[in-house]
């Protein structure tokens, strides 16, 4: 058993980790916890980057009334570029 279980807490993210030690060796999930924070912080040096842009659905939460996807994002983008 693996379980991997995260969510946002007091606008943190939060990730606990589970697992058996019959099935699996504590050195083996620090190294996959280890690959996981290393491929997250990855994740966050692209989107923070000068070449990450756009938005996405996920952008307009607060606009619950939005019924917008990513298609209609890129158009609504692109049309803006060439104001």
């Amino acid at each position: 058993m693996l379980e991997i279980n995260c969510g946002i807490h007091h606008k943190n993210l939060e990730i606990n980790w589970s697992y058996s030690n019959k099935l699996h060796r504590r050195t083996t999930i620090e190294e996959l916890a280890q690959n996981f924070i290393k491929t997250l912080q990855q994740l966050i040096a692209h989107c923070q980057s000068p070449d990450a842009g756009g938005f996405t659905p996920s952008d307009f939460v607060e606009f619950k009334q939005s019924q917008w996807d990513q298609t209609d994002l890129d158009v609504i983008t692109a049309a803006m570029g060439d104001a």
